[in-house]
């Protein structure tokens, strides 16, 4: 009888230690639970984050190509215009006489100053969208 009672007892108590890992584990399994569904929710908002960085990076890269375009399409019209002057200008010397050296050296550093402003505008702009896309 004395073992019976003996060995019920240690089952009972092997049966409290199981019972008392089977909750450890639950326990730890609802945790890992827990934390996976915060790393979730964290995965998804780092993930719309980044799209809406995207979104906008497009939007700026677009806008910047679109001003750039602008521009370099009134600075061309200006360097037409500035052609069409030289080239009246060259008429107007032929016909009274000038020195046609003279205006055209002054010509001619107006088409490089424009030309510089259109190169640096247009290296501005360029950098600028390059800097957009990334």
């Amino acid at each position: 009888d004395g073992e019976r009672i003996t060995a019920a007892r240690q089952r009972d108590q092997m049966m409290e230690e199981h019972q008392a890992h089977i909750r450890k584990l639950e326990k730890e399994i609802q945790n890992g639970r827990e934390k996976s569904e915060g790393l979730e929710r964290d995965l998804q908002h780092k993930t719309q984050e980044h799209k809406d960085h995207v979104e906008l990076s497009d939007a700026r890269a677009k806008n910047a190509k679109e001003e750039h375009e602008a521009l370099a399409a009134d600075l061309n019209k200006k360097l037409d215009a500035n052609r069409e002057t030289i080239e009246r200008l060259e008429k107007e010397v032929a016909e009274k006489g000038e020195s046609i050296e003279s205006l055209k050296s002054e010509a001619t550093q107006m088409m490089l100053a424009h030309t510089q402003e259109v190169d640096n505008m247009t290296r501005d702009h360029t950098m600028e969208i390059e800097t957009l896309k990334f």
